[in-house]
């Protein structure tokens, strides 16, 4: 999807300034929920915070996971065996999926399970073996950690998941930081990865407010809706309530991703005003 060009300048504008940007969101993100599918549906609860129940289980395996992680991350403890008993079964379609949403939420893996988790790795599988990676490193494997890190500097996909899994675990070092500046330096601009990377230094605090501001104001016309989405998740990380009223006008985005992805944006920056 695009996005067009008379949206950004929108955004711009700051429409809407005069009313509550955060009202708009969560009214936004809930209708979502209760009216969306797909991982639409996910990002949406999600983006919204604790959120345990969805109108119905979806029929696709891959979306479930995404709403067990939902349910996980709301104290919904009974959907962790799931998540473990999937992660580890090669022959689910939603393996994938499931050792992703076990590394978000960082869910412990027994020594037996983690051995497993290594043949993953060194599988055949690429996605799943970037994902079962992430894993190892969230449950403290440092060898993995260090994999992590060198995956940045590889590019292509391996470089992709360990972006993204950057902005999840626990802690930056420093040499992983410098991997990602490096990459955040010679990416194009509105590339996905650059994307990832942006949003990943912002979630741990290393990116400047100014410079995602002009990171996001930069992307050119016809920028892809998985890129401008990430640069509106890394202003929520970074910017300030100075930034509400330019995220405000992507809540009228045709594109529900990136309207919902503003609507993030705007709940994080008001949730750590303590709104």
């Amino acid at each position: 999807m695009k996005i067009p060009q008379l949206l950004l300048l929108a955004a711009l504008a700051g429409c809407h300034a005069g009313s509550d940007p955060a009202a708009r969101a969560e009214a936004r993100l809930r209708h979502e929920v209760e009216t969306a599918g797909g991982f639409r549906q996910v990002r949406a609860a999600e983006a919204l915070g604790p959120f345990a129940e969805f109108p119905a289980d979806s029929e696709s395996p891959q979306v479930r996971i995404g709403q067990y992680r939902v349910r996980i991350a709301a104290g919904r403890r009974e959907y962790e065996e799931v998540l473990r008993r999937r992660a580890l079964d090669g022959s689910a379609p939603e393996q994938c999926h499931a050792l992703e949403s076990a590394a978000k939420l960082a869910i412990r893996f027994s020594p037996e399970e983690r051995r497993q988790l290594w043949d993953i790795v060194n599988g055949p599988d690429s996605p799943a073996a970037g994902y079962a990676l992430w894993l190892l490193a969230a449950n403290g494997d440092a060898g993995a950690a260090r994999r992590v890190t060198a995956g940045l500097e590889n590019g292509g996909p391996p470089a992709l998941t360990c972006a993204y899994a950057s902005a999840f675990l626990p802690e930056l070092p420093e040499a992983r930081e410098m991997a990602l500046r490096r990459l955040l330096e010679r990416e194009p601009a509105d590339s996905q990865l650059a994307a990832f990377t942006l949003w990943a230094l912002a979630c741990h605090g290393k990116a400047g407010t100014d410079v995602v501001r002009r990171r996001l104001r930069a992307l050119p016309d016809g920028t892809a809706e998985k890129v401008l989405r990430f640069h509106l998740a890394a202003l929520g990380e970074a910017g300030t309530a100075e930034d509400l009223a330019e995220l405000a006008g992507y809540l009228d985005s045709p594109e529900p991703e990136i309207a919902n992805a503003a609507a993030g944006a705007i709940l994080r920056i008001t949730g750590r005003a303590g709104r």
